[in-house]
């Protein structure tokens, strides 16, 4: 018995450690994009950012 739950227990690792391999290899290989600035009312101009004290 003890035997058994051992390789269950070891299987159960590896498929873990597969899976997070597998997502952690998709979320390097993900293309992030950024927003223009251009028209963004979110953001000051940039003659405020730099001349703020």
């Amino acid at each position: 018995m003890y035997t058994f739950i051992m390789i269950v227990s070891i299987l159960i690792i590896i498929v873990i450690i597969l899976a997070s391999a597998l997502t952690t290899s998709k979320a390097y290989s993900y293309k992030h994009t950024i927003d223009p600035i251009e028209n963004n009312p979110n953001i000051k101009t940039s003659s405020y950012i730099f001349h703020k004290k």
